[in-house]
């Protein structure tokens, strides 16, 4: 597996936080590295704004470049 970096762009790749305003899909960036399994990660719509910022597991996300 190929190290993951901060400031690198991730897309939600889980339909579990459609409470919290997440859809499948959606873009963000790793703002924190915790550990191999946690990171911190703001995710934004399409038209830029932050819809949430939290701490989500790396089973939620795929990382784009």
């Amino acid at each position: 597996m190929k190290k993951i970096k901060q400031y690198q762009s991730v897309r939600l790749i889980t339909h579990k936080y459609t409470n919290e305003n997440l859809r499948f899909g959606m873009l963000g960036t790793i703002l924190e590295i915790y550990d191999e399994d946690n990171y911190e990660i703001e995710w934004y719509d399409d038209f830029g704004n932050v819809v949430l910022m939290c701490s989500f597991k790396i089973d939620d996300f795929e990382v784009l470049d």
